[in-house]
């Protein structure tokens, strides 16, 4: 595929972002070769920053003209490899004893120089190590998990071979027999590599109709949606998966960007409110339903890899095939991916940039539950405690005098009384003094409610064993949500996890053995659904970006589940984090949206200005909706800066607050 002689020894340097754009199905003219730049010794010296991943290379190639690598750069998948034996439908490296590369920024050079590429501007350097690094993996020359960057790629000793292969897949063939952009209703010729295009078909403006009923206000919004090719597909990396997507494509107005979206629960249908949010700013989009139909976890029993598709195969595969009709549709691949999603999506988000770091350039993980079996039981052996007699049950009707007496105690000592804590962290009440003096009443908790409340607001343990089953809690701020977790039974998602997933239909609750069931849940899915891993160093290495938000009232997902994901994260990767990581804490909103704080925040353009920009967000403007009117705005500020009133002006306005230390 590659043929790589002694005059190339001298490569190379930096793309510029003036160089020209290369036609696909040619190599660059010796007059674009030579505008690339200045030279790189054959140790190294000067290869540019950057890091590329094998996958990341894949990739690329995928997006491909295979044929420019045949003879004179025209030959088509028969015609035979530069260099090499077969062709590149059959090929067949050759070993020679006439070229002996010392170095492998010989092929650096080589490729910076002759892969034709096919969207506006040069080839990256973290590209370029990117494409280095899968021709080198395909040959067996490194590892699939290696990362080329200037200090390792000088490091390879290459083979005396003097042709490489080609990558097999039919879908980059298919790619490289593509000429120029195809059609919307024309999509169906691209073949996919691990699905079937169903349809595809435009959608005028104004046109869209869910396949499930919607309220009014989601009926309304899809009715300004602008004209968008749909396209469906159904993905089969396994015999037993059918993961169904959609694609969505702006017809006009397109800015050259792909957003992805998730799912929240059990995922089991495709989030259409997210696609149309996401083509209505001019995104290419994607979602799922993560590779089952219904919120519920049926699909569970008998069909492991069903669960290997809902914990993250779909959200890759995915994204992979909508990448590969976007570059089909457009004539060009889009120049950044975006994801963007909560609470179970928050946990994709995580899984993401930990197995496939070159999916995406900016990650959005809102209310995260990454720790997801742990979360289930323990929410389930909370409620049993909340339950464990008649007189500790704290009646919903209670709920509002708990949360105005924790706002008694801590509203103001932010200097402004707003009916929301912009520090919970700090506010210490004591859930004692809100014991009866005497018989039950509606303004007073018993005994045993006492003990409830501070289980609720406390990390979650075993009361006998004293054993830590979660250590989050649910901070002060979050009372008026108590029954989604503390209510008379379990969180129905917790409950149906723990049935289909660790035990079976038919498992009763009430005999959940404390603390031994809580391990075996974290056991029985062997880690599938864990998204725990801090070791994001692959991810920020090729530049990627990860803005993780969470609401300090989530009844749901303790707030603690981001915040000790963030210290981890700082902890693995040390300064690599300092422009690649940001937590923003969001005061008085739940479970990803909800509540009186102002949680209402375009996340997706605030990861899009981080990753053009470089510049690391300190504050993100927020607004509080009453209906369609906004009556309140906000700076959310970068964990762990708190907003601070600086003295004068209305509180309702985000220009008198600054972010500060806390």
């Amino acid at each position: 595929m590659w043929k790589v002689s002694a005059i190339l020894l001298v490569a190379a340097a930096t793309l510029s972002a003036q160089s020209p754009r290369y036609a696909v199905g040619r190599p660059p003219t010796p007059e674009e070769m030579r505008a690339l730049g200045s030279a790189i010794a054959p140790d190294g010296t000067g290869l540019p920053a950057g890091a590329g991943t094998v996958a990341a290379g894949r990739e690329l190639f995928a997006a491909q003209c295979a044929r420019c690598h045949g003879p004179s750069g025209e030959g088509d998948v028969g015609a035979r490899l530069v260099g090499g034996q077969g062709t590149l439908a059959t090929p067949r490296p050759l070993k020679t004893v006439g070229s002996f590369w010392p170095y492998a920024t010989t092929l650096w050079d080589y490729v910076n120089r002759a892969m034709p590429f096919d969207h506006p501007g040069a080839l990256t350097p973290p590209e370029v190590y990117a494409a280095v690094a899968y021709v080198l993996n395909l040959n067996g020359i490194i590892e699939a998990d290696r990362v080329m960057d200037a200090a390792s790629l000088p490091k390879v000793k290459m083979p005396n071979r003097d042709g490489f292969v080609a990558d097999p897949r039919p879908d980059v063939r298919k790619d490289a027999a593509a000429a120029g952009p195809i059609a919307c209703e024309s999509l169906g010729q691209v073949a996919l590599t691990n699905g079937t295009l169903i349809s595809a078909a435009s959608v005028e403006a104004g046109g869209f109709t869910p396949p499930e009923p919607t309220n009014a206000a989601a009926a309304a919004a899809f009715k300004t949606l602008p004209a968008f090719c749909r396209i469906t597909a159904k993905l089969t990396p396994t015999s037993d998966s059918d993961i169904r997507v959609e694609i969505w494509l702006p017809r006009s107005g397109w800015n050259r960007k792909m957003q992805a979206v998730g799912n929240g629960g059990l995922g089991g249908s495709i989030s259409y409110p997210a696609l149309a949010a996401a083509v209505r700013a001019g995104y290419a989009t994607a979602g799922t339903d993560t590779g089952h139909v219904g919120g519920n976890a049926d699909f569970v029993p008998g069909h492991p890899e069903k669960l290997v598709d809902f914990a993250y195969r779909a959200i890759h595969e995915m994204t992979v095939t909508a990448k590969h009709l976007v570059t089909a549709h457009y004539g060009a691949r889009p120049a950044r991916a975006y994801f963007s999603s909560c609470s179970t999506g928050g946990r994709q988000a995580l899984i993401e940039a930990q197995r496939y770091p070159e999916d995406f350039d900016g990650i959005v993980a809102g209310d995260a539950s990454w720790d997801q079996m742990r979360l289930y039981a323990a929410r389930v052996a909370l409620n049993l405690y909340m339950n464990r007699e008649p007189a500790a049950v704290i009646p919903p009707g209670k709920y509002p005098m708990i949360h105005k007496a924790v706002l008694g105690a801590c509203d103001a000592r932010d200097g402004v009384q707003d009916g929301v804590i912009e520090d919970p962290a700090r506010c210490s009440f004591d859930l004692a003094t809100l014991t009866c003096s005497g018989e039950d009443r509606a303004d007073c908790l018993t005994k045993p409610q006492v003990e409830s409340a501070k289980a609720m607001a406390s990390p979650i343990v075993d009361r006998r064993s004293g054993a830590v089953l979660h250590p989050g809690r649910y901070y002060p701020g979050s009372e008026l949500g108590w029954g989604a977790v503390g209510g008379p039974v379990p969180s129905g998602e917790s409950h149906e996890g723990m049935k289909k997933i660790v035990f079976t239909a038919n498992w009763d609750y009430h005999t959940m053995r404390v603390p031994d069931d809580v391990e075996r849940a974290v056991r029985a899915d062997n880690g599938l659904l864990y998204g725990g891993d801090p070791d994001l160093s692959r991810f920020f290495s090729r530049g990627g970006k990860l803005l993780m938000y969470h609401g300090w009232a989530d009844p749901l997902v303790t707030p603690d589940a981001s915040l000790l994901m963030f210290k981890r994260i700082n902890e693995a990767v040390g300064a690599a984090a300092a422009n690649s990581l940001a937590l923003f804490m969001v005061p008085g909103m739940g479970h990803c949206q909800g509540g009186p704080g102002t949680d209402v925040f375009d996340k997706v353009a605030a990861i899009d200005q981080w990753v053009e920009s470089g510049i690391r967000p300190s504050s993100i403007l927020a607004s509080h909706m009453n209906g369609t009117v906004t009556d309140r705005t906000r700076p959310l500020c970068a964990y762990p800066a708190i907003a601070h009133y600086i003295g004068s002006g209305s509180t309702d306005e985000a220009r008198n607050f600054r972010c500060q230390a806390p």
